[in-house]
């Protein structure tokens, strides 16, 4: 038996369940729009001084490193502390480490949390691997060992 049966089998001798790529996406989807929301609320007033929306877009990508260092931290914090960011808390999801089936320490968060940056540069294929893998797994789950469950099961 390969591996990705016998994490299977072993999920459903405890009773988790792995999460729906659909909450996957709420979570992603709100995760994104908070991120969002706090960059627009911290660069606000030069945004407003831009005379139209091409200087405020061109502001931005002045950002693009000060964001993904936000994004870095929210997804480490929150891993690392919770096993799980606000969106999929509102999702009710979490991610665990598949040989503890407990939240990631602080170095697997770090690693899940950039390897989950680098896929999003390149055109999110990490996550399109979870579209096609029985344990749903993304390519930064993958890397880091972890997966991701429904709540009300672990």
């Amino acid at each position: 038996m390969d591996t990705k049966n016998k994490l299977l089998d072993r999920l459903d001798n405890e009773g988790i369940k792995l999460s729906s790529n659909s909450n996957r996406i709420k979570s992603y989807i709100i995760d994104d729009l908070l991120i969002t929301l706090i960059v627009l609320i911290v660069v606000w007033d030069n945004i407003a001084r831009a005379n139209d929306v091409v200087v405020a877009i061109a502001y931005l990508q002045t950002l693009v490193y000060e964001i993904m260092l936000i994004k870095l931290a929210y997804h480490t914090l929150f891993y690392w502390q919770y096993g799980a960011t606000i969106g999929k808390r509102v999702a009710g999801i979490k991610v665990v480490m598949i040989d503890s089936m407990d939240k990631p320490d602080f170095w697997t968060a770090l690693n899940r949390s950039g390897m989950r940056l680098i896929s999003e540069m390149f055109f999110y294929f990490g996550f399109l691997l979870a579209f096609f893998d029985i344990t749903k797994q993304t390519l930064h789950d993958r890397l880091a060992r972890t997966i991701v469950v429904d709540v009300q099961n672990i």
